[in-house]
């Protein structure tokens, strides 16, 4: 398990350590933006990470460590739509799982925040209980489930499918060559392009890049 799950005076939601662990199984390598408790810089302001009045921290924050990891994350939670999200930040970019003026549920807004979170992950979890709490496996939509491996040139006819175009607006060309246009393609789906469907929705972009998807199984 990469995070810390409880400490002096403070605990993790246990949706949340479910979800670490589940991570930690298809991505084991951590680094140094993983997170859990807050730290001095978090507990003078308002923040998720801080222990709720049932001292319980319900954020975490996972490393990209790999680059595209977290657009692969962020894609297949959104696609979940977990009902125990409360909202996901990376890059300046922030999703929430509810309505808020001006913004559609699960569809990305620009986010200026304290911290823009450029090179990880963060995800906080509703502050009911019964949510927080809730340690049932997530769905992942395919992050190290142990499907085959799938090439590059089966990923750009997959994104042509859904509508996902190049950084021209142009389909993809279907060489199987990982370069910027299928690169800016998978990423468009991460930020909430059309989905392309399907048992392989959403890919570990980085393993695309090399020419197939993780295979890790998820106990």
């Amino acid at each position: 398990m990469r995070w810390r799950t409880s400490g002096v005076g403070w605990r993790l939601a246990e949706s949340l350590v479910t979800l670490g662990e589940q991570l930690s199984t298809i991505w084991p390598e951590g680094g140094p933006a993983d997170g859990t408790i807050g730290d001095a810089a978090h507990a003078s302001r308002r923040s998720d990470h801080n222990p709720n009045s049932n001292s319980v921290v319900t954020a975490l924050d996972m490393d990209e460590v790999v680059e595209d990891r977290g657009d692969a994350l962020v894609a297949a939670l959104v696609a979940a739509r977990d009902h125990r999200i409360k909202y996901i930040i990376h890059e300046a970019q922030i999703w929430r799982s509810y309505a808020r003026t001006g913004t559609i549920p699960w569809q990305p807004s620009p986010y200026s925040g304290t911290n823009i979170h450029p090179n990880h992950v963060h995800i906080s979890v509703s502050a009911l209980s019964a949510r927080y709490d809730d340690s049932r496996a997530w769905n992942l939509n395919g992050l190290g489930d142990g499907v085959a491996s799938i090439s590059v040139k089966e990923w750009q006819s997959i994104l042509n499918a859904g509508g996902l175009t190049d950084i021209n607006g142009d389909p993809l060309v279907e060489d199987g060559i990982y370069g910027q246009k299928t690169r800016s393609a998978l990423v468009k789906m991460a930020r909430g392009g059309a989905s392309t469907g399907g048992p392989h929705s959403h890919p570990d972009l980085a393993s695309v890049r090399h020419g197939h998807r993780a295979t890790t199984t998820i106990s």
